[in-house]
């Protein structure tokens, strides 16, 4: 197969999760046989040669890079109404298409290059598949969380600009969600109404690490960006509890806005709490024993979870979006509602009280994790291109990462 992946980014410029889960999509293709080019935003020009994988980097015709320093609002606003239909960057997409003589197209998170690009792959009769990896097609924040709150629905600016983009999803042939969660919300706000549809779940590719002899404090890790709505202040204030803080330090891993992050600091400089910046996912998994996802926002997945899942961590993980998914509660970790904060103290002090319960989930995490490794991911992506390029059976709707039938587009 000749298949083209399109995300906004790509390594080596890795903004977040979904530039790596595409990563390990494509080399997985590649070491299976495929000819797989990745068409990609860039500051610059270019194109290279990466594992095997043809990368077509085009330079953003827009008003600014967006994956930098904060812009004003009206600038930001322009920008916006900009990318709902980049014609632009859709025509250089489609020119990398016809070089790379690409069968199929698999568009993942098009900010920068915009829903346009569908069009392009349709004018040369290709079909889609598109995986939605964050809320972007109904938030230009690819949030959905306002003034502390997880929006019910769209606002009014916000519903704007995904009505002008939403057509552009009747030419996707089949959509996948990487949770059934970030799948329905889409689905019920109109979104992919033709499309067949399944749940693929994003991978990971670990790197082999020695793990640290537990003693007789335990370690408690946070991974991710140092903002509000990932719950960080959630933990800290759990932290504060001496029954906590003195039987156990916490490891933050992780760079955000810089004042907040002092304050963050300041907040907690009485405390067991180590702000390490940024670390690799090996170094930092090397460290703890137990990961925490205290998320207040409605993740799409939760692609840390997986990662500890990875490196044999259990975890104590929110309620909330797509991560009671792959939290099998009492098994890989436990769930916490983020309106119940006294929630989280208590499972950090069940670990506390009883370490050995660690070990019993880790072997449990070492197990789910086969669900993430990069082979069976794009095994399972392999399942849905091959009957949209006539290689197999007629193509089936529903189709569930783990192989059972899905549901339906609303909301559980």
């Amino acid at each position: 197969m000749k298949v083209a992946l399109i995300n906004s980014t790509y390594f080596p410029h890795v903004i977040g999760g979904a530039e790596l889960s595409v990563q390990y999509l494509a080399e997985s293709l590649v070491t299976d046989g495929h000819k797989i080019a990745v068409i990609c935003a860039a500051e610059q020009e270019g194109r290279a040669e990466i594992n095997g994988v043809t990368v077509y980097y085009i330079k953003l015709r827009n008003l600014y890079w967006p994956y930098g320093r904060r812009h004003s609002m009206p600038l930001r606003l322009a920008w916006n109404v900009l990318d709902i239909n980049n014609r632009r960057m859709a025509r250089e997409v489609e020119f990398c298409l016809k070089d790379a003589r690409s069968e199929l197209v698999h568009t993942n998170n098009l900010q920068a290059l915009s829903v346009a690009v569908w069009d392009s792959a349709k004018r040369l009769g290709l079909p889609i598949v598109h995986t939605i990896r964050d809320l972007y097609l109904l938030c230009p924040r690819s949030a959905m969380f306002r003034n502390g709150l997880n929006c019910e629905r769209p606002c009014f600016s916000c519903g704007l600009f995904s009505q002008f983009r939403r057509p552009f999803g009747h030419q996707v042939d089949h959509v996948i969600g990487i949770s059934r969660f970030v799948l329905n919300r889409h689905r019920q706000f109109g979104w992919f109404p033709d499309s067949g549809q399944s749940i693929i779940h994003n991978s990971f590719k670990p790197i082999p690490i020695v793990r640290r002899q537990r003693g007789r404090r335990l370690v408690f890790g946070f991974l991710g960006r140092l903002d509000f709505r990932k719950g960080i202040e959630w933990l800290l204030d759990g932290f504060s509890d001496p029954r906590i803080s003195s039987s156990a330090d916490l490891l933050v891993a992780g760079e955000g806005e810089p004042q907040y992050v002092s304050t963050l600091k300041s907040r907690s400089k009485e405390l067991p709490v180590d702000f390490a910046g940024r670390l690799r996912q090996e170094q930092f998994f090397a460290k703890i024993d137990v990961l925490v996802v205290p998320s207040i926002i409605d993740e799409a997945l939760g692609r840390s979870i997986l990662e500890g899942y990875a490196y044999g961590t259990p975890v104590i993980a929110s309620s909330r979006g797509g991560i009671p998914e792959i939290v099998e509660s009492g098994r890989t970790g436990y769930l916490v509602d983020p309106a119940q904060p006294e929630q989280l103290v208590q499972r950090m002090l069940q670990f506390i009280k009883e370490p050995e319960l660690i070990d019993k989930l880790s072997r449990a995490c070492s197990d789910k994790f086969v669900e993430f490794t990069p082979q069976h991911i794009a095994e399972q992506y392999c399942e849905i291109y091959e009957p949209l390029l006539g290689h197999t059976g007629p193509r089936t709707n529903d189709r569930v990462g783990s192989g059972l039938k899905g549901g339906g587009g609303h909301a559980d």
